[in-house]
């Protein structure tokens, strides 16, 4: 099973520097860790964090106003459990 995204949601504007993303563990148990990525439109991996809990705030780079983002969980099960990535979902920085 997959982390399920919760925040922010697909599609989003937002307008805070720092957002938090969010996210519901998979069913069938909680992964010994989470990793998320956030990316730019054009794919390029800009943050990741490795936690164990079901939120991170973003740290990464300045994201720039008008540009869209992308960003997805990774749960990270212990062996011989493969990871589960969860959807890839959308944000765009506004002012």
């Amino acid at each position: 099973m997959t982390p399920t995204l919760v925040s922010p949601q697909n599609g989003a504007s937002i307008a805070t520097a720092t957002p938090t993303f969010t996210w519901q563990p998979p069913a069938g148990g909680t992964p010994a860790e989470y990793k998320v990525e956030v990316r730019t439109n054009a794919g390029a991996l800009i943050w990741d964090k490795v936690t164990t809990g079901t939120s991170a705030t973003y740290a990464g780079p300045a994201l720039a106003n008008g540009q869209t983002y992308s960003w997805l969980v990774i749960a990270v099960h212990i062996p011989p459990n493969p990871p589960a990535q969860s959807a890839e979902w959308t944000f765009t920085k506004v002012p």
